[in-house]
């Protein structure tokens, strides 16, 4: 019975709840090699592939293990080889393999067992008819003595003039040679019987794929030879130069040994042998063509193929495989090693893995360096080294405090000095974004102070005749915004809910438009659309911190994220864990900022009692939103490469909320 059939009449997940000794939770059973489903919380990881119910997979963590039933009777009983594991299979399933052994590749049609035991009855009719004359003068010919051919178990077909070959392992496929040059019968040297009779040729000789080394060579002439010298059964023949049967009969079992490969000394051999060779290695077999001074073993003997050798001279064949097995094993296991070595390799290379002697000479030949961004903001500048790096930036603040203005300053200003700005506005609309960056501009320029919702207003537009200047002020303010902004300030507003990869692939655009990566703003953070429907609120915010990150390393450019504080965060100085979601904003973030009002040190300063102090800070936030001039503080909370200023402190600024301004304070050296 072979592996696909076991595999389909096995129940592998009553043989699951016999070992475990516990019934299916849901799709997932207790996992019989980790014991899942065993500790406090008793959750099962062992699921059962719905669309392959003969292959599992155990989804713990200490466990990841997969494979079929046989895979199975592996890891639960320590056995290692293919057919120790059947053996016990056939035990758990209570299944008696008493019935002939008829080998089916994988994909094969059907058996019929009456033409089975038809060709059978023909190998049996033929082997009477090997001792004739016209048989046996053919085989001595080649080497092959009367009493050899007999014990092979050869057939003659007298009225065909065909030697029959029984498949090693099988007690009915055969191969028939023709003893003529010119076939009697018409056909070709080789005669096969039909695959939709009998199924697809089986391996020849498959107890040979339970050793440690494996010979493989193109024809059962070949094979015989191999027999004849003393190597039968270490050698499968594959009928011509096709190996896939071969190579998935190495894959049912699992082998581990080596594959020496051997096949015929021409052009369609060597072909066929290296790729047998590369696939071979590629499936973590040791393999390696048998050799000798630099070529085909059948080649250095002055033939095409083991056939040819043994008929020239039986003693140089065996002296050559003495000499050459032992050297093709050890070849073998060299290929292996460079085979895993090359797949680590390309593995690190995949992974983007860089050695540190790399990375030195990167840092000293400035390789992949950047100059830092200015923000427009001198003292943050000088706080962060220069200004802002590629990496990821995020500025927290409670709501109503101007972290949108601030990030709408900072854009404008990094713009308004060549460089382009993508803004992703997912709570504003572009046109309420330029609005603020108007109502500044007005004021900077000495014209008035409006809200930006006022320079919306189809009402306050009508100006009255006592504030004819305001018309010119708001025209000025465009022009200059134009000339120091124009369209290097692109804005990607949220109609569409934009996620981290929609922010990429525009990213990439602008980059290439405008032949520099742009600073990329976030307004905000948390409502970023989840990669995945079924994440929490927590796990889309790691997905996205960390694709962000990513963002940052490969467009080479900073990328600022508005963050949303947590209810902790609203009632005191803004710290690491402030933040929402924090975890993954904390580790994930190579500079944290937070905006808050410049007051609220002092004034918690000294307070021991918590509901004391939160009730002084909540009084403190509702005074700054109230008042039209404030006074704010920008602290850099962690800054991966540099300074940071404690939470009592930090840079401080002239915050006008109707002009939507921020003006950096004389700092203290």
């Amino acid at each position: 019975m072979d592996a696909q059939e076991i595999k389909d009449r096995v129940d592998l997940g009553a043989i699951v709840e016999t070992l475990t000794g516990h019934p299916r939770q849901g799709t997932k059973y207790h996992c019989p090699i980790c014991g899942s489903g065993d500790g406090p919380n008793h959750t099962p990881a062992f699921e059962i592939d719905p669309s392959d119910p003969t292959h599992w997979h155990c989804f713990s963590g200490k466990c990841g293990r997969s494979g079929d039933v046989f895979d199975l009777a592996g890891f639960v009983c320590n056995l290692e080889t293919f057919p120790e594991r059947k053996e016990k299979v056939l035990e758990w399933a209570g299944i008696t393999d008493d019935r002939p052994q008829y080998p089916t590749p994988n994909n094969s049609k059907p058996q019929d067992p009456y033409k089975i035991a038809a060709e059978h009855g023909k190998l049996d009719s033929w082997r009477t008819h090997i001792s004739d004359p016209a048989p046996t003068a053919y085989l001595e010919a080649r080497g092959i003595a009367l009493e050899d051919a007999i014990a092979l178990g050869l057939g003659y077909d007298p009225s065909r003039r065909r030697i029959a070959i029984p498949y090693v392992g099988s007690t009915y496929y055969h191969i028939d040679r023709a003893i003529d040059e010119r076939p009697y019968d018409g056909q070709g040297k080789y005669v096969k019987p039909r695959s939709k009779d009998v199924g697809n040729q089986p391996v020849w000789n498959p107890d040979a794929l339970e050793g440690e080394a494996v010979i493989v060579v193109e024809g059962p002439m070949d094979a015989i030879a191999l027999e004849l010298a003393g190597y039968g059964d270490m050698t499968v023949a594959l009928g011509g130069t096709a190996y896939s049967h071969l190579t998935n009969a190495l894959k049912a079992r699992g082998y581990r040994g080596s594959l020496l490969v051997a096949l015929d000394a021409d052009g369609a051999g060597d072909a066929a042998s290296e790729k047998l060779v590369a696939e071979a290695l590629g499936m973590g077999i040791a393999a390696a063509p048998v050799t000798m001074g630099g070529r085909s073993i059948w080649a250095h003997l002055g033939g095409k193929d083991a056939g040819d050798a043994w008929q020239a001279s039986p003693d140089a064949l065996k002296e050559a495989l003495a000499e050459a097995v032992p050297q093709a094993q050890a070849e073998a296991a060299k290929a292996l090693e460079k085979s895993k070595g090359k797949a680590i390799t390309d593995a690190l290379k995949a992974s983007h893995v860089v050695s540190a002697l790399e990375a030195i000479q990167n840092v000293y030949m400035l390789k992949g360096a950047t100059e830092p961004q200015p923000t427009g903001f001198s003292s943050l500048d000088r706080l962060l080294g220069g200004g802002l790096y590629a990496g990821l930036y995020i500025l927290g603040a409670t709501s109503s405090l101007g972290k949108t203005t601030f990030v709408g300053q900072l854009a404008d200003n990094v713009a308004a000095q060549g460089r382009p700005v993508l803004f992703v506005t997912l709570e504003m609309s572009a046109e309420e974004m330029a609005a603020k960056s108007l109502s500044r501009y007005m004021a900077l320029n000495g014209g008035r102070r409006e809200g930006s919702l006022h320079l919306m207003s189809p009402v306050w537009r009508n100006f009255p005749p006592n504030e004819k200047y305001a018309g010119k002020d708001i025209r000025d303010a465009c022009e200059r915004y134009q000339a120091d902004v124009g369209e290097r300030l692109k804005y990607l507003v949220a109609d569409a809910e934009p996620n981290v990869d929609d922010v990429r692939a525009i990213a990439q655009s602008v980059a290439t438009i405008e032949g520099t990566s742009p600073l990329v703003v976030i307004d905000y953070l948390q409502i970023l659309k989840s990669p995945a429907d079924s994440l929490s609120d927590k796990q889309a915010t790691d997905r996205n911190v960390s694709a962000l990150r990513r963002l940052a390393r490969d467009l080479k450019a900073p990328v600022l994220c508005v963050a949303s504080l947590n209810r902790g965060g609203y009632y005191g100085t803004v710290e690491m864990d402030s933040f929402k979601e924090s975890g993954a904003i904390e580790y994930g973030a190579d500079v944290l900022l937070g905006l808050q009002p410049a007051e609220m040190g002092g004034t918690l300063k000294g307070q021991t009692n918590p509901d004391a102090a939160k009730k002084k800070a909540r009084e403190t936030i509702s005074d700054h939103k109230r008042a039209e001039v404030r006074n704010a503080a920008l602290t850099v909370i962690k800054n991966r490469w540099g300074r940071i200023t404690g939470t009592d402190e930090g840079i401080t600024y002239t915050y006008d909320a109707i002009a939507n301004t921020f003006t950096e304070k004389p700092q203290q050296p």
